[in-house]
């Protein structure tokens, strides 16, 4: 099963502080592999924790992907996400909406120190 990074999502790590990786390790009982969409590095290297982002998603052996090309990287993600049945992992709250509308599932952070997994079947 693939999950879904988003641009917000690999940031956590330096604003609140939370291991996303080991905590999506806590969370998950199937295998997984953590994909970034290429459509979103743009989007990272703008923000001021893009490169220790990017570095740490380069240690933690994050797969960087090719999405289809919709009007926003949100629709891209989400277009991703329903052709693989994959996890979508994001702060967002428009694109949870639209994964749940599309009976698939997210993580995201909960309280600033947790990730919790929802949606799906």
């Amino acid at each position: 099963m693939e999950i879904v990074l988003d641009t917000n999502f690999v940031t956590i790590p330096f604003q609140f502080r939370v291991d996303i990786y080991q905590e999506i390790n806590r969370i998950m009982e199937e295998q997984y592999e953590l994909v970034f969409p290429k459509i979103c590095l743009k989007e990272l290297q703008k923000l001021k924790t893009g490169k220790a982002a990017l570095e740490l998603m380069e240690k933690k052996n994050v797969k960087f992907v090719e999405t289809p090309l919709k009007k926003t990287v949100d629709d891209s993600i989400l277009s991703y996400a329903k052709e693989n049945n994959a996890i979508v992992a994001t702060q967002d709250a428009e694109l949870k909406k639209k994964v749940l509308k599309n009976s698939l599932q997210f993580i995201s952070l909960r309280q600033r120190q947790y990730l919790i997994r929802r949606g799906g079947i």
